[in-house]
């Protein structure tokens, strides 16, 4: 059959009408309901979207215990990094089962689990960001000393997650595996039992420390905060939200 240009033009047109009409019904049909979801942002050390369907976003979170070898800003209390906590009743309890993200590309240098302090990964970070400058600090002879450091491009930092649950998780931390940033590292454990506290111990050296150390008994650790470090990552607006003011 011989088909001109007319008889070629009414069989565009009467395609383009059958397409609108199937496009105008589908268009009428109702849409599955989504559910809202969010993905952490990358660099933020724990976010999540909790089984109860809500969304977790970082000003969701404080910090219960900051960076302070000395205890002054937290009552005395010495500590080597930040302790982030979910700032939603009951207080402690409802961080349990939060999963934690690598903040940064890097490598596991050390995967442990003790029924005291539960599980704790630390990854090996080469600094791949611009030159930092930042207060390093460490405990000598029951005083703090303090200098400031360049953190250099490519230079190794040590970054500690731990108060882990003993999961599927933590078992496939392997030392020596590559861990991309986002991945999850775990997530947090049951460790006070019920009493309220449940949290993330996040800190960062320049040296690299072993699973349970503690500021007290190694004077040789040079600690950062990592709130300078996340501030330089994030932007400072970020992070100050995460501050329990």
């Amino acid at each position: 059959m011989e088909i001109n240009v007319r008889t070629a033009k009414q069989l565009v047109d009467m395609c383009r009408q059958f397409a609108d009409v199937v496009e105008a019904t589908i268009s009428e049909q109702p849409k599955p309901e989504v559910p809202p979801s969010w993905s952490p942002p990358v660099g933020v050390p724990i976010v999540s979207e909790y089984p109860d369907g809500v969304a977790y976003a970082p000003e969701d979170y404080y910090c219960a215990t900051l960076h302070d070898l000395t205890g002054v800003k937290n009552d005395g209390y010495g500590h080597s990094g930040i302790d982030l906590n979910l700032a939603k009743h009951p207080f402690g309890d409802v961080d349990r089962g939060q999963p934690v993200f690598a903040v940064a590309d890097g490598a596991v240098v050390v995967v442990d689990y003790s029924t005291s302090y539960l599980g704790c990964v630390i990854l090996r970070i080469e600094w791949d960001w611009k030159p930092l400058q930042v207060r390093a600090d460490r405990w000598i002879g029951e005083k703090l000393q303090s200098e400031q450091v360049i953190i250099e491009t490519g230079q190794p930092t040590f970054w500690r997650y731990w108060h882990l649950e003993n999961d599927a998780t933590l078992k496939s931390m392997i030392v020596g595996m590559a861990v991309p940033i986002g991945t999850c590292v775990g997530h947090l454990g049951n460790y006070t039992l019920g009493a309220g506290g449940d949290h993330l111990h996040f800190d960062c050296a320049l040296d690299k420390f072993g699973p349970r150390w503690w500021f007290t008994k190694h004077p040789e650790i040079r600690w950062v905060d990592p709130l300078e470090i996340l501030a330089h990552r994030l932007g400072k607006d970020a992070v100050d939200v995460m501050v329990w003011k």
